[in-house]
């Protein structure tokens, strides 16, 4: 992904007996839509770094194991122009 990137889709399968779903992401992520369910959608700010995204399942009884977890590269944004002359 880029860095300012929006409307990336992370899906895990349906976690059997989950009634909620936790995702944590790398720095600079934030879900979108779809926050505690097994499909989320992400924006990453333009300050986003690479990381590794995972999600968990929770009911009333507790939470589950967590997922392994996924590596997402997050490629940077190109410097400031230089001078002009």
């Amino acid at each position: 992904v880029c860095q300012s990137q929006t409307g990336v889709v992370y899906t895990v399968p349906v976690i059997g007996n989950a009634s909620g779903y936790t995702w944590t992401l790398p720095v600079g992520a934030t879900i979108t839509s779809g926050a505690n369910t097994n499909s989320i959608t992400v924006s990453f700010s333009a300050t986003a770094a690479s990381g590794i995204i995972t999600a968990q399942g929770s009911n009333a009884c507790g939470t589950g194991l967590i997922s392994a977890g996924f590596a997402v590269v997050v490629n940077q944004l190109p410097g400031a122009a230089g001078t002009i002359y």
